[in-house]
């Protein structure tokens, strides 16, 4: 089934490919966590953030030079938090103790989460309408995650 371009210029496949993406500026040089010593990121991520008037693209690009066999390999096993995976913290109202996680591991799995009160509070059924694509190349894989802006719907119309 053939992908079709929306209204924004994006084809939701992975890839990142589009022109729309090369006006957005890319982040990256990311550093480990403090308990694994803070150093540089050996496999080097990169992404990017395409806000629109009713949803918000992110795209993700992981290197994975000579690892990508590994990596296929470990999407056999669901631990968002221990296989490779993109996680989103986003929080809308701009206070710490409220935000949104969205995951997406490699294998294409997703989960969505909502905090509020330090994470005290997580309001369930959470069960936005959103949407991923993975794409794996030779020395890398990559992700397209399309939000609406529906999807904050724990977040007051104030905040």
């Amino acid at each position: 089934m053939e992908k079709k371009m929306n209204q924004y210029g994006i084809v939701l496949d992975g890839k990142m490919d589009e022109p729309i993406w090369d006006t957005v500026q890319e982040y990256t040089g990311f550093n480990s966590f403090v308990t694994y010593g803070g150093q540089p990121q050996e496999q080097k991520t990169y992404f990017k953030i395409l806000p629109c008037e009713d949803r918000i693209y992110f795209g993700v690009k992981c290197m994975e030079p000579g690892n990508m066999a590994w990596v296929e390999e470990s999407k056999h096993y669901w631990n968002s938090w221990g296989t490779h995976d993109i996680e989103i913290f986003l929080s809308p109202s701009g206070e710490p103790y409220e935000f949104y996680q969205f995951v997406i591991t490699y294998a294409g799995a997703m989960k969505q989460y909502y905090y509020t009160e330090n994470g005290n509070v997580k309001p369930e059924p959470y069960a936005p309408e959103w949407n991923r694509v993975v794409y794996s190349g030779d020395e890398y894989w990559s992700i397209e995650v399309e939000i609406p802006l529906t999807a904050f719907y724990w977040t007051p119309n104030e905040k």
